[in-house]
């Protein structure tokens, strides 16, 4: 239980620091990465699969790829120091944060993929807009923004459910 809440707080303290702070300035990185290796102590002490730890690596580079397409295409504009095309450094800690809290905390609800993607609807593009208005990024086309983390969020859940199955089978 102690490992879930600090799991949980260290991926709110990630979220928070990658938003308001690594947006603006590379140095905040560091606290970021120090973070996410308490929650990879955490993730990988606690029983969880080779598959899960392999899906969270999988899940993590597609959501900050889906990004890196959303900000390349002018959808929103992320702030931070980013390499060529990519979505800033700090957007790619958030999400291994938010999957291997997600996989940890909340692995008992998993595979209820329907309710994750319609919940994922509202709260994808909310989280995004949210994050630009403490100064991540800009919402560049506010219409078309919401509808692509809208739909991102609603396939992003059915997706890790498929990885996860796929994963579990290749595993038996």
């Amino acid at each position: 239980m102690k490992g879930k809440v600090i799991q949980a707080v260290s991926y709110y303290l990630i979220w928070f620091i990658g938003i308001c702070l690594a947006s603006k300035r590379s140095a905040w990185l560091i606290p970021m990465i120090l973070f996410l290796l308490i929650q990879a102590y955490f993730f990988c002490k606690n029983k969880i699969t080779q598959h899960q730890k392999s899906a969270a690596i999988i899940l993590a580079i597609s959501g900050f790829l889906i990004d890196t397409i959303i900000n390349y295409f002018g959808l929103i504009k992320f702030n931070g120091a980013a390499v060529w095309i990519f979505a800033p450094y700090w957007l790619l800690i958030i999400w291994f944060s938010l999957i291997m809290t997600f996989l940890y905390v909340l692995h008992h609800h998993i595979y209820k993929a329907m309710l994750w993607s319609s919940l994922s609807i509202f709260f994808f593009p909310l989280t995004y807009y949210s994050g630009c208005k403490m100064g991540a990024g800009s919402w560049v086309y506010p219409i078309g923004t919401s509808m692509a983390y809208a739909i991102f969020g609603g396939v992003y859940f059915i997706y890790l459910k498929f990885i996860l199955r796929y994963l579990n089978k290749q595993s038996q």
